[in-house]
């Protein structure tokens, strides 16, 4: 990946299956749409439903926006820059991270593709519900609408000129 030109146009092609193909692309405002509204959603439901203290949800919908912060420096550090050592590792780390350093102003794979952000959604809910029950659901709240914010930030920074020093 590190040895690979940067192009601020164009796109890559990783699978000669167009429907693979297609998998690995998304427009960038659908996921923001999706994971918003699953947030707001979800934490609706913890008040009207679980009955939770509204000040708890709050409290835990905060802790969800850090702990996505967390998990994403986690995951982008170890899992899309790990140290790949042979050719194929070095195939698979592109195809999963590489591509969008190698092409980082392709609008079209700036947001994880769907299939993956939800099934990762999907496996964080389980998690956060099996560790704290109910309240698990408030957590999960803020962890999935700090995804969409996180979205909107890393699409601005890679499709709009930043300010002098910012």
């Amino acid at each position: 990946m590190e040895n690979r030109k940067i192009s601020n146009k164009g796109s890559a092609t990783l699978f000669q299956n167009r429907l693979l193909e297609r998998l690995t692309r998304t427009t960038f405002y659908f996921p923001v749409i999706l994971f918003l509204l699953v947030g707001v959603a979800t934490a609706l439901y913890c008040y009207l439903s679980l009955k939770i203290n509204v000040f708890i949800i709050v409290a835990l919908f905060v802790a969800g926006l850090f702990a996505f912060t967390l998990v994403e420096y986690l995951i982008h550090r170890f899992v899309f820059h790990f140290n790949a050592s042979t050719p194929g590792q070095e195939l698979l780390k592109y195809k999963i991270h590489g591509v969008h350093h190698h092409f980082p102003k392709d609008k079209d794979r700036l947001a994880m593709p769907p299939f993956m952000s939800l099934t990762l959604a999907v496996l964080f809910f389980l998690l956060y519900k099996w560790l704290f029950g109910n309240y698990g659901s408030a957590l999960f709240s803020g962890f999935v609408s700090g995804y969409s914010v996180y979205l909107i930030i890393h699409y601005a920074v890679h499709r709009y000129r930043q300010p002098r020093n910012f």
